[in-house]
C-alpha cells in the first residue's frame, strides 16, 4: 500500500487527477478527520463533498496534491499521524488477549478512552 500510494502515485505531478472506482469520498474524509481532527482542508473538503452528494453530484476526481494534503495513507510519514497509528498498534498488540465484549465496547468509544481504560500504555 505504501509503495502504491506514497511512491508510485506520490511521484506523479500534483495536478494529476485521481479517479476512484467508487463514491467513498465522504466516508474517506470522515475517517481522515478522526486521524487529523484539526486539518482545516479535510473539514472544508468534507463539507463540500457532503453538499455534492446531497445534490446527487460526484465528488471525483481529486488531485494528487489534494490526496497528499488530506489522505492519511499518503501522509503516514508525518509524526503527528504516526502518534495516532501508534495508539492503534497498542490495541493490535493486545487484540488477541481481549474478549469480544471488550472489543465491542471499544467500537463504541474512542482510542484514548480505550487505551486508558484497559491500561494499554
Amino acid at each position: 500500500m505504501h509503495q502504491s500510494l506514497c511512491v508510485t502515485l506520490g511521484s506523479l505531478p500534483k495536478p494529476t487527477r485521481v479517479y476512484c472506482g467508487h463514491e467513498y469520498t465522504v466516508k474517506n474524509l470522515q475517517f481522515a478527520l478522526t486521524v487529523e481532527p484539526d486539518n482545516e482542508k479535510i473539514k472544508q473538503k468534507l463539507s463540500w463533498a457532503q453538499k455534492q452528494r446531497e445534490t446527487g453530484l460526484p465528488t471525483v476526481p481529486s488531485t494528487i496534491e489534494e490526496e497528499m494534503e488530506m489522505n492519511p495513507f499518503m501522509r503516514a510519514d508525518l509524526p503527528e499521524l504516526q502518534v495516532c497509528v501508534f495508539s492503534y498498534k497498542l490495541i493490535t498488540i493486545s487484540w488477541f488477549s481481549i474478549e469480544k465484549k471488550v472489543v465491542s465496547e471499544y467500537l463504541e468509544t474512542d482510542v484514548a478512552q480505550f487505551v486508558t481504560k484497559f491500561e494499554l500504555k
